[in-house]
């Protein structure tokens, strides 16, 4: 690149790692709105499931006093029916998240309507035999000539009747299949409906809802089938809810994946780092030119001039993209923020140079520890922000604490490229380090090193963070440690995916 282009890696990096940062805050965002939208339903379904065992538990309540259910010992199992039938309606409504759509209360206990579904006026009908149900429908149609509802049979019997109708094969004879298609045949005129239409199949079938012994015995005889009826559709709630704790966790499991970093993310950050550093590149290079006094737009440039900004720009590009990819890498592998990601990266590709120029000989040891340190201030400023926040730091210390800092980024990032002149840079750094603190106080010597220990956490995190292998193990423990020290209360940290599991559950 010609010498007029100034080369800004700094601002390169801290370019993409802005668009970085962009991307990673709308990912975190997108997961956060998605998340609390997750407990919300979570919070209704739970609701409509407790809701929906409360319906169910009605009905085992009612069945406890079987000498408060209405008739004799024959046919209390008819309002019974009539309970289970509206519980079921009910619980089902709930886990389905509608309104309960069945209501026994508003109607007259012993009235034409035994309850109402969806508006409609229903009058239950459980009697022993098919044929002997139907007749009862015939006498409620004769005596309530204005109901315009529908009747509720045993399913049992509804199935019964339409096969038999359908010429179909049953358990029942000749004579009595006869007997029943005519049965049918004067349901319909006498409601004008067809019988599909005015007849519906219940919940339950006839033994459902039979209290058993108790219907003579009372409370402590043992229990009958409609005990077993009711803890069948408890297991149904059951089911549902079982099912719907997965679905949520199924997308919370989507949304998680969705917000994880991914190679087209990284792509997308190449391409915008790409971009930036393009920009970068052109824009410090026409302001080169005109501090030569070359000005673009009054056509001053030569076709040098354009190819000098092209060659740039290129360079540029490539530089914002590897920037864009590494800052992207660190900040969604690793817990590091992207502003530290950044200053990391860019210091890293200034580092770069200074050391080739070292290695040219353009610069003797000394001069590639200066420089050095000064490329890495960036990075150990913005790093020692990460670390302690708004902590004050006292100004005597702070060209040593910085000077430090700066010496550490500078070790950690290039330590695998410097061979042998790893110890000689060490011990440099030590000695300056030496150097800038003998004036120091007790007071302030302790300081300095409680501040540099709370730097040392994200040293460690960045010498990490250029592991592959190690990587993909960070961002879970890192993120434990992290909340650990920022006083997160050990019951409320997610350490593990069980810890997740009930947390959905919860």
């Amino acid at each position: 690149m010609p010498d007029n282009i100034p080369d800004e890696p700094h601002l390169t990096a801290q370019a993409a790692a802005a668009f970085v940062a962009q991307e990673q805050a709308q990912r975190a965002a997108t997961l956060q709105t998605q998340t609390g939208d997750l407990h919300r339903l979570a919070d209704l379904w739970s609701k409509d499931y407790a809701d929906a065992t409360t319906e169910l538990q009605k009905v085992v309540e009612f069945v406890k006093n079987p000498q408060g259910i209405l008739g004799n010992p024959g046919t209390k199992h008819g309002e019974v029916a009539e309970q289970v039938e509206v519980a079921v309606q009910n619980a089902r409504d709930f886990m389905a998240h509608l309104k309960p759509s069945a209501a026994i209360d508003v109607v007259h206990r012993t009235g034409p309507v035994d309850y109402v579904i969806d508006g409609v006026d229903v009058q239950s009908k459980f009697i022993n035999g098919t044929r002997n149900t139907l007749d009862h429908i015939l006498d409620h149609a004769h005596k309530y000539e204005a109901f315009d509802g529908v009747y509720h049979i045993p399913r049992d019997q509804y199935a019964e009747a339409l096969s038999v109708r359908a010429g179909e094969s049953t358990e029942l004879g000749t004579r009595a299949q006869q007997a029943l298609v005519r049965k049918i045949a004067e349901v319909e005129a006498s409601t004008g409906r067809p019988f599909e239409e005015v007849v519906r199949p219940g919940v339950s079938s006839y033994r459902d809802v039979q209290l058993g012994p108790r219907a003579v015995l009372g409370p402590n005889a043992p229990e009958g089938p409609v005990h077993d009826t009711m803890r069948r559709h408890q297991e149904e709630v059951d089911r549902s809810r079982r099912a719907q704790q997965q679905d949520l966790r199924d997308r919370d499991g989507a949304n998680r994946a969705a917000a994880e970093p991914s190679l087209a993310g990284a792509a997308r950050a190449a391409a915008m780092g790409a971009a930036a550093g393009a920009g970068v590149q052109l824009a410090t290079g026409i302001y080169a030119k005109l501090r030569q006094g070359k000005n673009p737009l009054r056509g001053d440039f030569t076709r040098q001039d354009w190819a000098d900004l092209g060659v740039g720009a290129t360079k540029g590009a490539v530089s914002g993209g590897v920037s864009a990819a590494g800052i992207y890498t660190l900040t969604n592998c690793t817990d590091l923020a992207a502003p530290f990601a950044g200053a990391v990266v860019s210091s890293a590709l200034a580092l770069n140079k200074v050391r080739a120029r070292y290695h040219a000989g353009e610069i003797d040891f000394d001069e590639f520890v200066d420089l050095g340190q000064l490329v890495c201030a960036e990075g150990a400023i913005v790093g020692l922000t990460t670390a302690i926040g708004q902590t004050v730091i006292p100004l005597p210390i702070l060209g040593a604490l910085v000077g430090a800092a700066a010496g550490r980024l500078m070790v950690s990032v290039y330590s695998s490229y410097l061979g042998e002149d790893e110890k000689r840079l060490t011990a440099a750094l030590e000695k300056r380090f030496d150097h800038a603190v003998q004036r120091l106080d007790a007071s302030l010597l302790v300081r300095l090193e409680s501040l540099l220990a709370e730097y040392e956490r994200l040293g460690a995190l960045t010498t990490a963070a250029f592991d592959p292998n190690l990587n993909a193990q960070l961002r879970l423990s890192v993120s434990v440690r992290l909340a650990q020290a920022h006083g997160v209360a050990e019951a409320e940290i997610i350490k593990n995916e069980d810890d997740l599991d009930a947390f959905m559950r919860s």
